[in-house]
């Protein structure tokens, strides 16, 4: 993930917060610096997926398949 984002001048940044819910910890990835998310092994138990996938945002989850319109290897 690092090297493909350094050739194509990508900068990763880590989220490590707790995800509470969509209205408190969406907002985190709708300040206009994020052009993507990838969620590792997301919680299923979350409304995380949902209120990603609702955003202006590429998104690909790397797990087993969550939902039918989150790509996931």
């Amino acid at each position: 993930i690092m090297e493909a984002a350094a050739v194509h001048r990508y900068n990763v940044v880590l989220f490590t917060q707790r995800w509470i819910d969509a209205k408190h910890s969406a907002p985190t990835f709708r300040d206009r610096r994020t052009d993507g998310v990838i969620l590792v092994a997301p919680l299923s138990d979350t409304d995380m997926l949902s209120a990603l996938s609702e955003l202006p945002l590429a998104l690909v989850a790397i797990s087993p398949p969550v939902n039918a319109g989150t790509p996931a290897v």
